[in-house]
């Protein structure tokens, strides 16, 4: 008994160790190579910038007003001003907390399958699969300040904590599934919601443990901790800023559910076929496949995890694929989910077969995670492939590869909308102003082709050129 511990702590430690480092590849190497991402992640440090100089930690701002349009709690704000304190402001700091959620939702997934599970195979699988997935270390996901891959990491610890509160039934696991779908919400408002139903539906499935756990008076402690935490944050920061609330209600919930946005509007299967496709690409498959995994002789654990994943994950695909409002990262919270369904699916079936006949779904398995870790790396490694054609995403490239003393010039971005452009004049203590503030006598940044073409027809100018086709322009009087 001794020397069996002693053996699982040490594949624990070594599987680990490889965990770190192929997580280290994949999500923090060159983090902080490319410029800030227009729109989510931009905006976000936007966001943060603002609360990092004004110190205010209850109100994000955007131009130094209450943030009406990104309505989201602040709490993944809160994470990047702490690491630019410690680390100082850059893109690098801004995504840590991003990366390090996915290294951690990758660890969640091994430790899930080798201790909540009890095979170590099972996580080993799983954790690599995750690594494997590309839209799980993609832009918006784990390698950008953006909320889905800490979002990822509280919804999936809340799933994994409520399974094993209720096959072990013991309290330690509903507190933390309380705490960690409360932060869950704090992350990104009503999102951190959408387990939930699924949730409910698999417990109350079983209604002789649903009966038991409402009866249950030590159970209403959790419950009250979800609620101040959730509940608490909205309440306060509705008495603090008067229509937060509504704009919440807006931006958040009915709003984006309910109003087609041309631009953001796909047919129902838009995210099974990106899945498919590319983002999770052959793991998907297995999930449908895995409910015949019921039929097989399998442990009692597994058929549960089966039966409560597929409620959760089929649930939270059928609320985002009726939703007015798709974005292609939207699915990325059941990715964890997926690759242990998956793994369970390959357990099962290597449990049934001969040893000489294990090989036969192993070996597929093992190429296509070497196939996909590979090309996950490859594509991290790539130069940014957006970086001359995507003019509001030009100035984090300037400001870091131009040297020169930008005093007494004004920053345009040109165009309705260029968070990027906002936080790299905010962070270079460059005014910015909009093309129809700029006169005579300026000298003005703009990346913007349309714009830059605009102001020399309007304007006579000392033109000083930029890399990137980005320039300087001094307006004569």
């Amino acid at each position: 008994m001794a020397m069996e511990f002693k053996t699982g702590k040490v594949i624990d430690i070594i599987f680990c160790v490889v965990l770190i480092w192929l997580s280290y590849l994949a999500f923090f190497k060159n983090l902080g190579s490319f410029s800030l991402r227009t729109w989510d992640e931009s905006r976000i440090a936007v966001n943060t910038i603002e609360m990092f100089k004004s110190g205010n930690v209850l109100v994000t701002t955007y131009f130094d007003k209450p943030d009406l349009w990104n309505t989201k709690p602040p709490l993944l704000i809160w994470l990047q001003v702490f690491c630019i304190k410690v680390f100082g402001v850059s893109e690098w700091s801004l995504r840590i907390p991003s990366a390090l959620s996915a290294a951690l939702t990758v660890m969640l997934a091994y430790f899930f399958g080798a201790y909540g599970l009890k095979s170590k195979f099972l996580g080993m699988l799983a954790s690599l699969m995750l690594l494997s997935a590309m839209g799980f270390s993609d832009i918006h996901a784990a390698r950008t300040g953006d909320y889905d891959s800490l979002l990822t990491l509280w919804m999936t610890a809340g799933a994994m904590t409520v399974f094993l509160w209720i096959k072990h039934n013991n309290l330690k696991w509903l507190w933390l599934s309380a705490l960690f779908l409360g932060v869950a919400v704090l992350t990104k408002s009503i999102v951190g919601l959408f387990f939930l139903p699924g949730i409910f539906g698999y417990i109350v499935l079983y209604k002789k443990n649903f009966i038991l756990l409402c009866k249950r008076i030590e159970n209403i402690g959790p419950v009250i901790l979800w609620l101040f935490l959730v509940v608490g944050y909205y309440i306060g920061r509705e008495m603090y800023l008067p229509g937060y609330l509504s704009a919440v209600w807006q931006n958040d919930l009915w709003g984006r559910y309910l109003i087609k946005q041309p631009e953001v509007s796909y047919p129902f299967l838009y995210y099974w076929n990106l899945m498919r496709t590319f983002r999770l690409q052959y793991w998907i498959y297995l999930w449908p496949v895995s409910i015949f995994g019921l039929l097989l002789p399998l442990d009692k654990k597994f058929k549960d995890y089966l039966v409560y994943s597929w409620f959760v994950i089929l649930v939270f695909l059928v609320i985002i694929s009726t939703s007015s409002t798709k974005q292609m990262w939207y699915e990325l919270p059941i990715y964890p989910l997926v690759v242990l369904t998956a793994s369970t699916l390959m357990v099962a079936i290597a449990k049934i077969l001969p040893w000489w006949l294990k090989v036969i779904p192993i070996l597929p398995v093992l190429f296509y995670l070497q196939r996909g870790i590979r090309t996950n790396l490859a594509y991290i490694n790539r130069p940014d492939l957006d970086k001359n054609n995507i003019d509001c995403q030009k100035y984090g490239y300037i400001f870091s590869e131009v040297k020169r003393d930008w005093s007494g010039i004004v920053g345009l971005s040109g165009e309705d909308y260029c968070a990027p452009a906002t936080f790299y004049f905010k962070l270079n203590n460059i005014q910015e102003i909009k093309y129809s503030d700029i006169k005579a006598g300026d000298t003005v940044l703009v990346c913007h082709r349309p714009t830059i073409l605009k102001i020399k027809n309007k304007f006579k100018n000392v033109e000083e050129k930029l890399i990137l086709d980005c320039v300087i322009l001094s307006l004569v009087r």
